[in-house]
């Protein structure tokens, strides 16, 4: 019906008229607009799976032909591998981070990552030949810090660590991208790989993992950033990455574990070794333990941070040696109860009777059969060799 049927002629407003004209032909317009949104809509989405599918053709038929020189002899394979493990930091007894396998640092905020990984890009670099007491060695390329997560707070936690004569060499050895990266590893798996190419870089610090890729508390995401990284360690390139605990640090002094991490079990099923900072934000000291190591059991090291200079210092612990000296003969957990200055745990207690045993089979000490009750285990208790006690 029209909107003026019941109007008499003669009677109709000619400014009403133009207003009612005026309303059809921009509720025409709105509704060419919006069947021009929806088909440009259209035509992206079909642009953007085709771009999709053309990178995936690209990568399934280009990946083999450009990283052909992975395929291998299985005796060079398994017999070629240096027998120290290629310790970029570490030596013979024990591996904080081997070549050809990435180093996760993890703790709460404000427990000293940052620092750890600052001393670590020192020894990259060269400035320096050891961390916390272990060795470490001198990338033969230039370093790539991707600064992510508030470059501003990093360059100022960085700048502690560093003195104004090594600019030179900074300049030369470093190389820092800031801020996100141009693409979420878990869609472009080969970025970090191509960064590095990029920067001339072998040695690449990720600072941190939540930046450098989404959905990493899914195992999609997980699985898909475990994919970047071993593209990157697989064309040689080492990986340091900085990484948060699960839970907040108002739980207290906990002790992390691998249950802490956080995110998808890929994230840490792919890292070569992993180190866990714990204690209290702002703590003095903290303790730093390898979770997953290459070799040999890293820690529990107790470490004195020093927040304004950046730096960090192992506190002196009691050695096996130590712990025996005067003591006559103890069995194991009363050995590894003096080393901790606590109640150890299990896993303590087996690391302490390793180190007996290292050191009975190279004559520091003696171990002796306990006489048990029929039937019982089979127990033994440590003591220092003679030569040693005579002269503690």
């Amino acid at each position: 019906m029209s909107a003026y049927q019941d109007v008499p002629f003669g009677v109709l407003d000619p400014d009403d008229v133009t207003a009612s004209w005026d309303d059809v032909t921009q509720r025409e317009a709105d509704a060419e607009h919006e069947r021009a949104v929806n088909d440009r809509v259209a035509v992206l989405r079909v642009e953007a799976d085709a771009r999709r599918r053309l990178q995936a053709e690209d990568v399934s038929t280009a990946s083999l032909r450009d990283h052909s020189d992975r395929l291998t002899h299985g005796g060079s394979f398994m017999f070629d591998i240096p027998d120290d493990g290629g310790a970029l930091w570490g030596d013979g007894d024990r591996i904080a981070w081997a070549s050809g396998e990435s180093l996760m640092l993890y703790s709460a905020p404000g427990l000293g990552k940052t620092t750890l990984a600052g001393l670590l890009l020192r020894g990259r670099l060269g400035l320096i030949p050891a961390v916390l007491g272990m060795p470490i060695v001198p990338a033969a390329g230039r370093v790539l810090y991707l600064a992510m997560d508030r470059p501003q707070q990093i360059a100022r936690a960085l700048r502690r660590q560093f003195e104004p004569h090594e600019r030179a060499a900074l300049d030369e050895r470093l190389t820092v991208w800031r801020g996100p990266l141009a693409a979420d590893l878990s869609s472009t798996p080969t970025l970090l790989l191509d960064m590095a190419d990029e920067a001339g870089a072998d040695t690449i610090v990720v600072d941190s993992l939540k930046d450098a890729a989404a959905r990493l508390s899914e195992d999609e995401g997980g699985r898909l950033y475990n994919i970047a990284r071993q593209h990157a360690l697989a064309e040689g390139i080492e990986i340091l990455e900085l990484h948060h605990a699960r839970k907040a640090s108002g739980e207290g002094r906990k002790r992390l574990g691998m249950d802490d991490i956080y995110g998808s079990v890929w994230i840490a099923a792919g890292a070569g070794s992993i180190l866990a900072l714990s204690g209290e934000a702002g703590d003095e000291t903290i303790e730093i333990r390898g979770v997953k190591t290459p070799r040999g059991d890293i820690g529990p090291l107790q470490v004195r941070v020093d927040h304004e200079r950046g730096t960090m210092s192992t506190e002196k612990t009691l050695s096996v040696l130590d712990a025996l000296a005067g003591q006559g003969a103890l069995q194991a957990p009363d050995v590894a109860r003096d080393i901790y200055g606590r109640e150890p745990s299990a896993a303590e207690t087996q690391k302490t009777r390793r180190e007996l045993d290292r050191l009975t089979e190279s004559g520091s000490v003696e171990r002796m059969p306990i006489l048990s009750a029929a039937g019982g285990r089979q127990r033994h208790a440590y003591r220092l060799a003679e030569t040693l006690a005579g002269t503690s």
